[in-house]
């Protein structure tokens, strides 16, 4: 895989877009409010990358309510450069902006993680996401970044959805600053250096620009969150959709109506049997069959090894149902 590609955009309508997924995905007794302070949102990125961070946080902040009724704020805003919480988040020592992990306690019965750094950009927009659920107990709040972290039971998650948003924000030279306080609720704010006016703004991923797909695709992953978020994205490009939660589930699925199958996207890292194999299994029976690889960890696997072992395209997470539809459009000659 090519490096990322980065561009001007503005970040409102990829936010609205991201929210329109979110509210399909999240039960009806999840509302979810929003309050946009600034009409535009140029920033230097990747919108999809992005989108992919307003989704995890959103789906994250529904786990607080553990199935009952809850409200998710998100906002936009433009943080000027003298706000207090930015002169917190700024690099204080070179090499600190990956690496830095602060926790400080707040009045009256709270806690604040800081949770990267920004370099010496002056103004920031701000995406904040909040619950009214049942905050973070403290000795869950320092490792809630950490990778395969997790508190959800067992094959119910994997733990790598906020490790995968403190990924991306690093990348696009941001920070964040998680507040909470227990059974009061959490807000977690993103900052992202706002892009200067000379910037040439592009829109995000359209989807209306993507080619409509048609036909069953299978998709396996053992993160329900993922899955189900991969299913709503691909089925609102006209695909229909069935999910396997492993790869025995998948498999299964699969012989059901294996000649009806146009394509499969499956995650790699799953328990019992790896992405890798169960794709190699259906290509024992369907060798013409699209099969797409993503992992968000990659046990040694690489993209050649992946392409070598007969995968027909190869994925690093975080990535979105619109680029997967895409891909899997073109090899299918749609």
């Amino acid at each position: 895989m090519g490096p990322t590609e980065r561009k001007g955009f503005d970040l409102v309508p990829v936010v609205d877009e991201a929210l329109n997924l979110l509210r399909g995905s999240l039960p009806a007794s999840t509302r979810i409010v929003t309050n946009f302070g600034v009409e535009r949102a140029p920033v230097v990125g990747n919108s999809g990358q992005l989108s992919q961070v307003l989704m995890n946080l959103g789906v994250n902040a529904n786990d607080a309510f553990d199935g009952g009724d809850g409200q998710i704020a998100i906002s936009i805003d433009l943080v000027s450069g003298d706000d207090p919480v930015l002169d917190a988040l700024r690099s204080k020592s070179p090499g600190e902006q990956k690496e830095r992990v602060e926790i400080t306690d707040v009045k009256p019965r709270g806690q604040q993680l800081l949770v990267g750094a920004l370099g010496g950009v002056s103004d920031c927009l701000r995406i904040s996401v909040a619950d009214d659920g049942s905050g973070i107990p403290s000795d869950v709040l320092a490792s809630m970044f950490d990778p395969f972290f997790t508190t959800k039971e067992m094959r119910k998650g994997t733990g790598l959805g906020l490790s995968v948003v403190r990924t991306i924000v690093s990348s696009h030279e941001g920070a964040m600053r998680v507040s909470t306080a227990e059974g009061e609720g959490t807000t977690v704010e993103v900052y992202l250096p706002s892009a200067d006016r000379s910037v040439e703004l592009r829109s995000g991923d359209d989807v209306s620009a993507i080619p409509k797909g048609h036909g069953l695709v299978l998709v396996i992953d053992d993160e329900n969150d993922v899955a189900d978020m991969l299913s709503i994205g691909l089925e609102r490009l006209g695909y229909e959709v069935a999910v396997g939660r492993d790869g025995k589930e998948g498999l299964e699925i699969f012989r059901e109506a294996e000649a009806d199958w146009r394509g499969a996207i499956v995650d790699q890292v799953m328990p019992e049997v790896r992405g890798i194999d169960v794709i190699g299994e259906i290509k024992k029976h369907r060798p013409d069959m699209p099969c797409i690889l993503c992992t968000g960890y990659s046990d040694t696997l690489t993209e050649k090894k992946a392409l070598d072992s007969g995968v027909d395209a190869f994925f690093l997470k975080p990535v979105t149902a619109e680029t997967l539809g895409r891909k899997l459009g073109d090899l299918l000659g749609d």
